[in-house]
């Protein structure tokens, strides 16, 4: 439990700083996928109308615009989090510096992780496939059991690894060498451990958009899961700081 209290404590005490670190890139990001949620809606809506959409059937300028522009702006508010945490780096202003050599090594450290991810959950997918269906077979479960288990499943193991692996990301915003093998080997005393703000994340940035939207719904809804969204970015990246500093910096857990 230490881990997860110093994560909260980590960004509960540094909420201003990361306003300024973070919040304007990730409003960025939110522009942008409203921007393109924006133009899909209003295409289906020409599609069912019949009405002649103008620019064509797909949204391309925003797919693009998100597509190459979220992850550089959400890889700039990281690595100005990272620095502010480990380095007490502090942001020009109301935005993190922006150091285009560090960004773009991240959003790569980023794909690679992901990479890894997506080979070892095609693995494990196919083996669970094979036991699912037997146990389907067997009538021990219902399709719609089997269904909910295989994505909590996939998503608690692929958070797991991101972690486990991901303490790459950290090291490369503040020009720390650190290979994958060497971070996983760094979190595997605490991989465990490591479980419990994983859960404890996905249950609590999970349940509340939930929640709200059914209380309040409507625009304050969507504004409290931006929120909650933006909770949730600090949480993962204080996670992965976190674990930077104590088991490869060997920082103290408070």
């Amino acid at each position: 439990m230490r881990l997860t209290g110093h994560v909260v404590a980590q960004v509960r005490g540094n909420l201003g700083e990361a306003a300024k670190l973070t919040l304007l890139p990730y409003a960025g990001v939110m522009a942008l996928a409203f921007w393109l949620g924006a133009r899909s809606v209003g295409l289906m809506d020409a599609a069912r109308t019949g009405a002649p959409p103008a620019n064509g059937m797909f949204p391309t300028l925003p797919f693009l615009a998100f597509l190459l522009g979220a992850p550089v702006l959400l890889a700039w508010a990281a690595v100005g989090w990272h620095r502010y945490v480990l380095l007490e780096e502090r942001g020009r202003g109301v935005v993190p510096a922006f150091d285009g050599s560090r960004v773009w090594g991240y959003i790569w450290r980023v794909l690679l992780i992901f990479l890894l991810i997506v080979i070892a959950v095609i693995v494990v997918a196919l083996v669970i496939g094979i036991v699912a269906a037997a146990l389907s077979g067997a009538g021990a479960m219902g399709e719609p059991g089997l269904v909910l288990l295989f994505g909590l499943g996939l998503n608690l193991a692929g958070s797991w690894m991101f972690v486990r692996f991901g303490l790459i990301l950290p090291a490369s915003a503040v020009g720390h060498p650190l290979r994958l093998g060497e971070s996983w080997t760094a979190t595997s005393e605490v991989s465990g451990e490591i479980l419990v703000p994983i859960v404890a994340f996905l249950l609590v940035f999970g349940l509340i958009p939930q929640i709200i939207g059914l209380v309040i719904g409507g625009l304050a809804a969507a504004l409290v899961s931006v929120a909650v969204g933006w909770l949730q970015m600090l949480a993962n990246l204080a996670l992965l700081t976190t674990l930077f500093g104590n088991r490869v910096e060997g920082r103290a857990l408070n």
